[in-house]
């Protein structure tokens, strides 16, 4: 049986962990506001992607991409890399998708490999 310093120590260090990664998170969720404007989907760049996000504070989001129509929707984060995206369907109901995500100051890299989805964007302002 484990002293009961040692059991304090690791509690100590577990909370620790959590607490940076809430920190991570809500970094993240200040950094994601703004537009995004994509600059490759899977192996297409330039002229042949149009499209952009644009996460709002509140947790809602508007997508354009070249091959939908414009469409309104809610994310949140759910770990660390990981945000979920929730949004109508295409013919009725609703889509929640689990995206990893890389965030580094102005290139956001949102993935599903399930949906074959691989979208690269630049930010084009903070929305502030």
């Amino acid at each position: 049986m484990a002293p009961k310093w040692a059991c304090g120590v690791v509690g100590l260090l577990c909370s620790a962990a959590m607490l940076l990664g809430s920190s991570a998170l809500a970094q993240d969720a200040q950094a994601i506001v703004g537009r995004w404007d994509v600059t490759r989907a899977g192996n297409r760049t330039g002229n042949d992607v149009a499209g952009h996000m644009r996460f709002q504070a509140n947790g809602t989001f508007t997508s354009t991409l070249a091959f939908l129509a414009t469409t309104d929707g809610k994310y949140r984060f759910v770990s660390n890399r990981v945000v979920e995206l929730d949004f109508p369907g295409v013919i009725f109901g609703r889509n929640k998708s689990e995206f990893v995500y890389e965030l580094r100051g102005d290139n956001l890299k949102l993935s599903n490999s399930q949906l074959s989805i691989d979208l690269e964007f630049k930010r084009l302002d903070s929305g502030k």
